[in-house]
């Protein structure tokens, strides 16, 4: 892949990933937290939200992971079929978008000086 194919393909992931996180915007969480959810499934399971975040991105990693293993990657390159489901462009941009949340919660936890000693208390996640 020369230079101009590969900017083109980062271009339109760029522009896709901005996109879908806006569309999904509500599945992480509101606009007051953004990682509302993550802290949420984390009380009720007693992990960290960076832990449920990755376990997030981790099933669109095995969905990729599983493609390419068996040969499917070439059939599914697309963002999505005309049913809706999601192809492995797709997949790439939530990757992507959750390795960022990722990143958010870190920041979170370490801002809030959050350690496995502390970080429970009664099961509920320390805000």
């Amino acid at each position: 892949m020369n230079k101009l194919d590969f900017d083109n393909l980062r271009e339109t992931f760029l522009s896709k990933e901005a996109e879908v996180f806006d569309w999904k915007r509500g599945e992480y969480g509101d606009d007051e937290d953004k990682l509302l959810n993550f802290k949420q499934i984390a009380n009720f399971t007693g992990v960290y939200p960076s832990e449920v975040c990755m376990i997030h991105m981790l099933k669109h990693i095995q969905s990729l992971a599983l493609a390419i293993k068996n040969g499917k990657h070439k059939d599914k390159w697309f963002w999505h079929d005309e049913k809706g489901n999601e192809g492995l462009k797709q997949r790439i941009v939530d990757i992507r978008n959750y390795a960022l949340l990722l990143a958010a919660c870190i920041e979170d936890e370490i801002d809030k000086g959050q350690s496995t000693a502390n970080h429970f208390r009664g099961g509920e996640y320390l805000s």
